[in-house]
């Protein structure tokens, strides 16, 4: 770490990254935070708070879950909204 006084404000700091190093970064924090929403929703049906993991999944539909019987599962894709 430098002192403050070596440290040149007009020199520019971090380079910045390339767009599909975003996008990279994007998908990866994505999948983080799929992965810790899924650790989240079978630990509160576990504990039989199978309401709770309800709302947590409504409240967050980008982690691609829902509670089906107590038991966590993957959303199935609308086939009317996303033909393929």
């Amino acid at each position: 770490m430098q002192r403050l006084p070596q440290i040149d404000p007009l020199q520019p700091g971090r380079p910045e990254p390339k767009p599909s190093q975003r996008q990279a970064l994007r998908r990866a924090q994505q999948q983080r935070d799929r992965l810790a929403g899924y650790e989240q929703l079978t630990e509160l049906c576990r504990l039989g708070e199978v309401d709770l993991a309800q709302q947590l999944a409504r409240q967050n539909p980008g982690w691609g879950y829902q509670i089906v019987d107590g038991i966590v599962v993957e959303q199935e894709q609308d086939v009317a909204s996303n033909p393929s």
